[in-house]
């Protein structure tokens, strides 16, 4: 009985429902948890995937629009040559923001910090996708209108102000990007941005400035406007231009262009003292009168203050207003004729354009031995000159021409200083300075020019290289931790034997020697530098301000086969900055070396420190 008590005050265990967490295999509850942390870890490998997949095909994209950019010239646009690498970076830009944007990657954009990263990503990926597309519209339309011959006239209006237009319908494109967030963004993201953000800026102004110069040449060419023309032989250099041998006047109106007759600057050398020199120019170089002689005008690189002073001489000369002035040498013939054909000349030849250089500075003056024949050819040899410029220029108006070619030819002639232009209307003249064609320096323009004295043509033989150094902080010269800059110039007189007295003189009075080159090695050095100096030289010329450099000029004299080293000193301002060399407009280009690497000093050179 007390068992039965028992048994019913016992209490029996309830009963567990079949398939409960309690009934499952602990093995079974450990799998659940692999699983998510398997999922998870997936998850995560593929988000990785899908972000290194998207960077690989933004920097696909970035080295397609980098190809792009070295085919962005004019004849290069007029032959689409650019268009296979646009559209291949705008499906590699397009690809790389699908992969940012991709599912995987959908929770990090709520994440505060990654968030941003994406979405920063995300906007650069797809503001390159419509740069890209941008650039193919451009280039598209561009095609179109170069692509084709246009007559002088009406029709080159027509073609500039499409243009105009391209251009800034292009640029307002550009100013609707969006880059995405730009703030607090890791280091190689915020370095792509700020790259990108760079290089869209660049590619805005360098379109807008086109524009501005577009229109220029527009407002030149609707006329009616009078340009003066210097016409300037590089066998006998100045300081960034050859020396100006023949000078007139080209019109504009209604789209047609007339260049008049040249005349040997010789025979418009102003009376007594010429017109007055003031400012720099003539502090630095007022005793070689460049008001009075025409070929003294390029002493000075700084050409808005040459040209402005040849607008004068030519009113004292002729009685003549102008409204501006523009130089072309003997390489900027050469690429009028390489667009508007072969020249034919007085004695029934033709000259193309790859004759052009050699016997402007050469051939033509063959079989020349004897002083006293030299002073007999003086004016025929000019008017040589300037028949060439004349017939080259004029060949581009009576006949239809191809713009892409003319567009590419210009554009070289004014980066290397070949053509220069400037206005005296202040919108103009600021087009000139924007696009580099003004002639004009700034503070950190660099710029080693050698000017001839000799009255022959003994450039196209004087070897000349520039060598540039940096010193660590705290170098040479004080003791404040700035760097210190060494300018290195090196000549050599390469004169060969037997050349004729008009090539290698010796001129009449000078009293040198065949083949000896004497001038002055003059060396602009940017305004921002102080302590300049010169230690092994034991004269200087002249020496100051010029414009926003600070010139040093040196004497030369180097006998055929002599060489010569000249070394100049200054500090810097800053720990990191940099300069501009400016073309020194010789035939052959002077050569540059800096930290290893060799420039040609024909172009535009950005050196950074």
């Amino acid at each position: 009985m007390q068992e039965a008590a028992q048994d019913e005050g016992a209490t029996l265990p309830s009963e567990t429902p079949l398939g409960s967490e309690a009934t499952k295999p602990v093995w079974r509850r450990g799998f659940f948890w692999v699983a998510i942390a398997v999922a998870f870890v997936a998850w995560i490998a593929f988000a990785a995937y899908q972000t290194i997949l998207g960077a690989r095909l933004a920097q696909s994209g970035q080295t397609e629009i980098t190809l792009a950019k070295q085919l962005s010239n004019a004849s290069s646009v007029a032959k689409e040559l650019p268009l296979p690498y646009l559209h291949k970076a705008e499906a590699d830009f397009g690809s790389a923001y699908s992969k940012f944007n991709s599912w995987s990657l959908k929770p990090f954009s709520y994440l505060p910090v990654a968030g941003r990263q994406l979405r920063s990503l995300q906007g650069l990926s797809l503001a390159s996708e419509q740069v890209s597309r941008i650039g193919i519209g451009a280039v598209t339309r561009a095609h179109l209108v170069l692509g084709l011959p246009h007559s002088a006239g009406p029709a080159r209006i027509n073609t500039l102000e499409q243009l105009i237009s391209l251009a800034n319908s292009t640029v307002k494109d550009l100013r609707n990007i969006n880059l995405g967030p730009g703030n607090a963004l890791l280091g190689p993201i915020s370095q792509r941005r700020s790259k990108f953000t760079t290089e869209l800026t660049h590619l805005k102004q360098t379109l807008s400035h086109a524009s501005d110069a577009a229109t220029a040449i527009l407002r030149i060419m609707n006329g009616p406007s009078t340009y003066l023309v210097l016409v300037a032989n590089n066998g006998e250099m100045r300081a960034g231009s050859g020396s100006f041998l023949d000078v007139g006047t080209v019109s504009a109106h209604g789209g047609y262009l007339s260049l008049g007759a040249l005349t040997p600057s010789l025979d418009l050398t102003l009376p007594g003292e010429g017109v007055p020199v003031s400012g720099d120019m003539g502090s630095r170089w007022g005793w070689l009168q460049p008001g009075k002689y025409w070929i003294n005008l390029g002493l000075s690189p700084q050409f808005p203050q040459s040209a402005e002073l040849a607008a004068q001489m030519w009113q004292a000369a002729t009685g003549q207003h102008v409204d501006g002035v523009m130089t072309l040498d003997v390489s900027a013939i050469k690429d009028l004729i390489e667009a508007s054909g072969p020249i034919r000349m007085p004695n029934g030849s033709s000259l193309g354009a790859n004759q052009v250089i050699q016997f402007l500075l050469h051939d033509q003056y063959s079989g020349l031995q004897s002083a006293s024949q030299v002073g007999q050819i003086q004016g025929a040899r000019e008017d040589l000159l300037g028949y060439l410029a004349n017939t080259a220029f004029n060949q581009l108006q009576g006949s239809s021409v191809n713009l892409s070619n003319l567009s590419a030819s210009l554009a070289d002639s004014t980066t290397g200083r070949h053509i220069m232009l400037w206005s005296s209307d202040p919108t103009s003249e600021a087009a000139w300075t924007e696009t580099g064609s003004g002639g004009a320096t700034n503070g950190t323009s660099i710029l080693a020019s050698v000017i001839n004295r000799g009255g022959n043509k003994l450039d196209q033989y004087l070897g000349e290289s520039e060598s540039l150094t940096i010193s660590n902080p705290g170098g040479t010269v004080g003791t404040d931790g700035l760097p210190t800059a060494k300018l290195v110039v090196n000549l050599r007189n390469e004169t060969p034997p037997g050349q004729g007295g008009y090539v290698a003189g010796p001129y009449p009075g000078l009293g040198t020697s065949y083949g000896e080159y004497v001038g002055y090695l003059a060396l602009y050095i940017p305004g921002i530098a102080s302590q300049v100096r010169v230690p092994n030289t034991a004269s200087v010329t002249t020496e100051g301000k010029d414009g926003p450099s600070h010139l040093i000029a040196i004497p030369i004299d180097l006998l055929p086969g002599q060489s010569k080293s000249f070394e100049t000193t200054f500090r810097l301002p800053y720990e990191h900055g940099s300069f501009h060399v400016v073309p020194s407009g010789r035939i052959p280009s002077d050569i540059w070396q800096f930290r290893g690497k060799q420039f040609f000093g024909n172009v535009p050179i950005t050196l950074n420190w």
